[in-house]
């Protein structure tokens, strides 16, 4: 599901909300863009869901997250953990020498990996 959605469908919602709803801070420190940026995001060709805010689930999500004991601290480390999902499907492979796998952009491969 990760990886490939059938047109028509979306990826795991979490993933929408953090997009359209992540503050400045996240943001910059995670490299959060708009969903129509992340291939993940894009496959099913549906980035909203009609008559829902993202951004509105995504506070509440938080809210529910703090309202059940998980501290600030582990809130960023989920956020951390689904931009460093994000940002792995953001690595491209090529056909190196001898039909070897080779990473294209080894910068967006470092970067998933330091997430």
């Amino acid at each position: 599901r990760v990886v490939f959605q059938q047109r028509g469908e979306r990826n795991y919602h979490i993933f929408y909300q953090m997009c359209a709803g992540a503050d400045a801070q996240f943001r910059d420190k995670y490299r959060i863009r708009a969903a129509s940026d992340f291939r993940y995001l894009t496959l099913g060709q549906t980035l909203v869901r009609e008559g829902v805010s993202d951004e509105k689930e995504w506070k509440e999500t938080l809210d529910a997250l703090g309202a059940i004991g998980i501290p600030p601290t582990q809130q960023e480390g989920l956020i951390r953990m689904l931009s460093g999902i994000l940002h792995i499907g953001e690595v491209n492979f090529v056909v190196g020498h001898d039909d070897v796998c080779q990473v294209e952009n080894i910068e967006q491969l470092q970067w998933a990996c330091k997430l």
